[in-house]
């Protein structure tokens, strides 16, 4: 580490002097001061940024110390380990206060600020899927890389720092203007060329480094700093949703995003083998024993696109794979003249998120695909054991069938559009009942995420009912019990999630209920009885940040046409979801 240097110069500018009114140099200097391992220079230019931190600034500063303890330990080591000061980690502070979301009007990204040109060129990846300039770790090496390539042609940190702001070109072009290789003469002598920022650039470093080495001599010793998070690598082979990872993983979507914010579209890059994800630690285990268990067909449900200069409807569509009314259904528009540059898009690209949306299709369009099959309902029967019959879901046949609810009745005749050769040329496959519940037959591409997401219940639920199967992978031809059918059994219903509100909880006696079920008919007409009591149940929904009407309507078994009718919402209802914002659900 260098000696400290604090030079209190006399011949600032007496442009500045006026601002000097907390702190004086002469003050700031004859103070003992923390060490730096670059020169510190303390002046009345210095002072003006100290003085606006302290006033204006403030709340800012405030965010940003506190964001520091989470990211300066980690960046300082990698500033050591290229034998760089480990006082230029306050350039991040000032050019992003460690926000790896930080955009600038110059198009500049990321913790460190890089423009895409200088990122790429040392060595970050900038794509339709990865940016990392928003990653701290990878964004740390090629800021070192880079001012350290700054220091060994101007020989100066502040000369530098100067080039960092402004571009190497500019400050070679201002030595030769100015005749000086010394920064304070420099913009004493410059009138024009350098801009005020560039000029501010360096004095507003050194007060920022200095509040930040003595928080509590300057006022903010109540900030309370976030402390380093501690992770742990997992590997991803085959493109997958954030959302996929996060449950598998046990974390929270909005944690894991924090931590791989290198991930623009909420998903791993589709052609990168082996990604590397960033877990909490201790919950890497969790996820590779659940991820294992997870069909490539499951992994990736929606990605997202923002649309650019040149994207059509068309081009969009064709580029994943879907329709153009598939694409417009799936993100609420009702005309492909509201996709404009700048659009974020939600496209539906797994198996189950496709037929979700392909039934808003078919709502909007009147013309369902696949064979029409006209169902006799029989005493007992529901929607969700008919649905599953058929292959399809339960929100497509109330599409087909024009129902608001889900409460059928014998002898009521539905249509169904289904795929399957097998469903549609039976009017309804044998079902085998238990005493207490519904078996399920394992069929081919079955896992515990998609039987527990045809029945809108939780995975922990499925398991709960078969535990003797939890810990093993579902093979062909097992039989699961299910009780979403009937009730849910209160011994498995603790922890309600979203989806177990697709099937609410007996409040009377539920286990003796169903208990004293010894028929299938039986089972199901208590859901039936249940049904009629619930369907007009509404529920409060607050949007989060990323929502969008199909992911709403997805996870409630509706449809996007249904959540604007109960709301009042127009054709551009997408366009006016905030985070907070409360809407009605009628499940």
């Amino acid at each position: 580490m260098c000696s400290l240097a604090i030079f209190v110069t006399a011949c600032a500018s007496t442009n500045h002097s006026q601002h000097a009114t907390k702190w004086s140099a002469k003050r700031i200097g004859e103070s003992k001061l923390p060490e730096f391992d670059i020169p510190i220079v303390v002046n009345d230019r210095v002072v003006a940024w100290l003085d606006y931190f302290q006033g204006a600034g403030r709340g800012h500063f405030a965010r940003y110390l506190a964001r520091s303890g989470r990211h300066v330990p980690v960046m300082q080591d990698i500033l050591k380990k290229y034998a760089m000061p480990q006082d230029l980690v306050y350039i991040a502070l000032i050019e992003s206060g460690f926000s790896a979301r930080a955009y600038s009007r110059a198009h500049a990204v990321g913790h460190w600020q890089f423009i895409k040109g200088t990122g790429r060129h040392y060595g970050l990846a900038v794509n339709n899927w990865v940016d990392e300039r928003r990653d701290p770790h990878k964004a740390t090496v090629a800021a070192a890389r880079y001012l350290r390539d700054l220091f060994d042609e101007f020989g100066d940190w502040y000369l530098a720092m100067a080039a960092y702001n402004a571009g190497e070109g500019k400050i070679r072009k201002a030595i030769q203007r100015t005749g000086t290789r010394n920064f304070w003469e420099m913009i004493e002598r410059d009138r024009r060329y350098l801009r005020a920022e560039t000029k501010d650039y360096v004095p507003k470093f050194i007060a920022a480094a200095i509040l930040a080495k003595s928080p509590e001599r300057f006022g903010f010793g109540d900030v309370v700093y976030e402390q380093p998070v501690e992770v742990e690598k997992v590997k991803v082979d085959t493109q997958t949703d954030l959302q996929v990872v996060a449950r598998c993983a046990e974390v929270g979507t909005s944690e894991l995003e924090d931590l791989n914010p290198e991930l623009i579209r909420g998903t791993t890059p589709p052609s990168a083998g082996n990604y590397e994800i960033l877990l909490p630690k201790g919950a890497g285990n969790k996820f590779e024993v659940a991820f294992a268990k997870l069909p490539p067909s499951e992994r990736l449900m929606v990605v997202r696109h923002q649309v650019r200069r040149g994207d059509t409807a068309g081009r969009i569509a064709k580029r994943y794979g879907v329709s153009v009314r598939e694409l417009l259904a799936a993100n609420g528009l009702r005309s492909a003249a509201a996709i404009k540059r700048g659009t974020n898009l939600v496209i539906p690209t797994g198996g189950e998120a496709k037929e979700a949306v392909r039934a808003v299709v078919a709502e909007e369009s009147g013309r369902p695909r696949g064979n029409l099959v006209k169902h006799r309902v029989q005493r007992g029967e529901t929607l969700g054991l008919i649905a599953q019959n058929y292959g399809v879901n339960i929100s497509s046949v109330k599409t087909w069938n024009r129902l608001r609810r889900n409460m059928i009745h014998e002898g009521q005749t539905l249509k169904i559009y289904s795929a399957d050769e097998e469903a549609a040329s039976h009017e309804v496959r044998k079902k085998t009942a238990v005493k207490g519940g519904v078996n399920y037959t394992v069929r081919r591409g079955d896992s515990w995420w998609r039987v527990a997401q045809r029945y809108g219940i939780s995975i922990n639920e499925l398991k709960g009912w078969n535990s003797a199967l939890a810990e093993k992978d579902l093979r062909i031809g097992q039989k699961l019990k299910l009780f979403a059918l009937a009730e849910t059994p209160t011994v498995v219903s603790n922890n309600l999630s979203g989806s177990d509100l697709l099937s609410p909880v007996q409040k009377e006696s539920p286990n003796q209920s169903i208990a004293a079920a010894s028929s299938e008919s039986e089972l199901l007409s208590m859901r039936t009885t249940q049904d009629e009591k619930t369907s007009s149940k509404s529920v409060q929904y607050t949007i989060k940040n990323g929502d969008t009407l199909w992911d709403i309507a997805k996870k409630y078994g509706v449809s996007v046409k249904s959540i604007q009718d109960w709301n009042n919402l127009g054709a551009k209802s997408h366009k006016r979801l905030r985070p907070g914002n409360v809407i009605t659900l009628k499940i």
